[in-house]
């Protein structure tokens, strides 16, 4: 099984029952993983309002089956459709077929199953869909992120970066358009609080400037924001104006003496 360890693999537990979750967290605690925990799906928001993505859902869904089947639906909508596991109790399994159809990755386990079954669902789970998500590749214009490798390819040439490196550049290219704070930046890729000092950050920032040639690249362009932070731009390119038939036959014209 390939290692993920590479990358975090930042996972989603939403539950409303306080054990279940503290049950859940200690069963995934592993190098290489960073769990959040909310009561609901939209306790999430503010994570993603901070360019926070995520790799995995784990979720309990509560109420009956209609009641259940919408909340689950607007959690994995909201993070993306994430690989899921679903924790059911017995008198939801109607949810289930639907559930595993939707999606390829997705699993199930019952609520009702021992401590140490669950413990081991959740593990299994976690190493398929490391291997998987490890893989993931996602593509901006010529900029190919090949995630758990830490590789970005600019065409079919590959610039190999740090893990910081690579998590930065993939932020801003997430982020495209948009202004990126040195807290935000800084908060999601260090998933802390800022230092006093920024120069940490300006110091990848430009690496990453360098490496993939957000200066010179003919798609991109990574711009410092002053006493603010970062913003990667999208290069309009201008179209090509070809000359008026009336401009062709005045340079035709043009008398030899002119021409020279």
């Amino acid at each position: 099984m390939k290692s993920f360890s590479s990358r975090a693999l930042r996972i989603a537990v939403v539950t409303p029952e306080v054990g279940l979750r503290r049950r859940i967290s200690l069963a995934i605690q592993a190098p290489g993983r960073i769990s959040n925990q909310f009561s609901c799906a939209d306790d999430a928001r503010p994570a993603l309002e901070r360019g926070l993505a995520f790799d995995l859902l784990i979720i309990a869904v509560s109420g009956d089956v209609d009641m259940a089947h919408k909340r689950l639906n607007d959690a994995a909508a909201l993070l993306g459709w994430p690989p899921t596991l679903l924790l059911v109790g017995p008198h939801q399994l109607d949810l289930v077929g639907e559930f595993m159809a939707q999606r390829q990755g997705n699993d199930f386990s019952l609520l009702s199953s021992s401590a140490d079954e669950l413990e081991c669902r959740l593990c299994a789970f976690l190493s398929r869909e490391s291997a998987v998500t490890g893989q993931r590749q996602m593509t901006f214009g010529r900029y190919r992120f090949v995630a758990g490798t830490q590789q970005v390819f600019i065409g079919d040439v590959p610039v190999r970066l740090t893990r910081l490196e690579f998590e930065v550049a993939l932020f801003l290219f997430r982020n495209m358009g948009s202004n990126v704070s040195r807290e935000r930046l800084y908060q999601s890729v260090w998933n802390a609080e800022l230092e006093s000092s920024t120069r940490t950050i300006d110091a990848h920032v430009g690496k990453v400037r360098k490496a993939l040639d957000l200066v010179n690249s003919t798609e991109f362009v990574l711009r410092s924001i002053y006493r603010d932070g970062y913003k990667l731009d999208v290069i309009d390119t201008p179209p090509i104006k070809h000359p008026s038939r009336r401009t062709a036959a005045q340079s035709n014209s043009m008398h030899p003496m002119q021409a020279a």
